[in-house]
């Protein structure tokens, strides 16, 4: 589908834009890494998600379990993670597995019911690279509420696609390397005689968190990297700019293709939870996306024209 800016808004503003045209983007936040023999179920899970339920969620991997993982990074907001493989959807539900999903429905079914809500909150993110070297992003967040929303707040993650490496650092844990593939469906790649049934794996990574608004401490603590924004009322727009830093290994960095670097804006609600959530390539523009065209006038051209999530 085409993303729709709020300056095509502006631009189309004869048109009867209503709130329910706009969707829900949910936040997957997973918590991940090498040493996690469990984890490549979720990495499995949400490569789905990744590539087929874009348009519904939007993933990022947080790499902490093990901090020689050379995808690790520190800045991100302290989650109750209860252990490895988990998840939570919009800092609602928290420590969901990424596989089996809230209630062992699969992560897909999950993604559907949480994205299923109505937004109170549409956003514009833009990115661009701040240095020469690549090493740090301008990020600009604009923001349409649909509804009031006092004490919103706004937040920049970085993520990476396509990172993969040889060698020991980037060996992935498997703990299903053992297990006799039958009854197992597509977990069965990780069992014995699968695609990657062996105790260590390699694996291409996507949707890894590479830096954020968050910025680890010296003392240990995780700096609140959420900014506030204002006016929050119904129909107000608001805006928030940072400048984010990737946080990575040098092994991480020659492994990143700077033209697959992404950057998240997320409008947090006053109680924490995610209002909603949009992406761009850095270097690009996106917005929230419309859900259904309900217009008093059909002269919008058929580039301008969006796609339902049913693609109808």
């Amino acid at each position: 589908s085409v993303a729709i800016t709020q300056k095509k808004q502006e631009e189309h503003k004869d048109l009867d834009w209503r709130e329910e045209d706009f969707y829900h983007r949910s936040l997957i936040m997973r918590f991940t890494g090498t040493w996690c023999g469990n984890c490549p179920r979720g990495w499995l899970a949400l490569e789905r998600v990744h590539e087929k339920q874009t348009d519904q969620a939007l993933v990022v991997a947080v790499h902490q379990y093990n901090n020689n993982d050379p995808m690790y990074c520190p800045d991100y907001a302290d989650l109750p993670w209860d252990g490895a493989p988990s998840c939570c959807v919009d800092r609602t539900a928290i420590n969901i597995d990424p596989y089996y999903g809230e209630r062992g429905e699969g992560m897909a079914q999950c993604v559907n019911k949480y994205s299923d809500v109505d937004p109170t909150a549409v956003i514009t993110v833009t990115g661009s690279w701040a240095d020469a070297t690549h090493n740090s992003v301008n990020a600009t967040a604009d923001v349409t509420f649909l509804a009031s929303s006092p004490g919103s707040r706004v937040a920049f993650v970085l993520t990476a696609d396509g990172i993969t490496g040889t060698g020991s650092p980037w060996r992935q844990n498997n703990d299903l390397y053992q297990t006799d593939p039958n009854g197992m469906g597509d977990l069965a790649i990780f069992c014995k005689g699968g695609e990657y049934g062996d105790g260590y794996i390699f694996l291409t990574y996507n949707d890894v968190m590479c830096g954020s608004s968050w910025t680890k401490q010296t003392n240990g603590s995780i700096k609140d990297g959420r900014v506030a924004l204002s006016p929050t009322a119904k129909g107000a727009n608001a805006n928030a700019a940072s400048t984010v830093v990737l946080n990575v290994s040098s092994i991480m960095r020659q492994a990143m293709n700077d033209n697959k670097v992404y950057l998240t804006a997320i409008v947090f609600n006053a109680d924490g939870t995610v209002a909603n959530a949009a992406r761009c390539k850095v270097g690009e523009t996106e917005g929230i996306n419309v859900l259904r065209q309900q217009t008093t006038d059909r002269s919008v051209t058929q580039g301008d024209a969006c796609q339902s999530k049913n693609g109808q």
